[in-house]
């Protein structure tokens, strides 16, 4: 040992100063290396995040469209059917009353039997939405 380790009495000098403040040096660039490594962890996080909410953002907005599409097609074929039923009904009536012989039999025919139909058909609507209300339990 030399003569700078010990004092005059004998005793050891505490470490030097210069390894007390390299040794604080580390501890701290080691502190902000965690920091870091955790900072661009929550950053990953936010980017993960990002990308789920785009995704069901982008999924949203495509069933959307496609909801929309069908909507309108189904509203396109309720509209061809109802022209087409009235345009029959029309066809009908103008035969019922202006047609031929054969033309007024049988138009006044089919119309006898479409009167039939929509008569069962309401009757048998009526009888199934008074079971229905029957059958179902009160709201209350």
């Amino acid at each position: 040992m030399n003569d700078s380790e010990h004092d005059p009495s004998g005793q050891e000098l505490m470490p030097p100063v210069d390894d007390l403040i390299d040794l604080e040096r580390a501890r701290i660039d080691n502190a902000n290396r965690l920091v870091d490594v955790r900072r661009e962890l929550i950053a990953a996080g936010d980017r993960n995040d990002q990308r789920h909410f785009e995704f069901h953002t982008n999924r949203l907005e495509r069933e959307m469209a496609f909801h929309h599409t069908r909507h309108k097609t189904y509203k396109t074929v309720v509209y061809a059917v109802i022209i087409a039923s009235v345009a029959t009904v029309c066809f009908l009536f103008y035969n019922a009353f202006y047609g031929e012989g054969r033309q007024q039999e049988y138009a006044l025919m089919i119309i006898k039997y479409l009167a039939i139909g929509l008569a069962g058909y309401g009757v048998i609507s009526g009888i199934a939405g008074l079971f229905r209300r029957l059958m179902k339990p009160d709201a209350e």
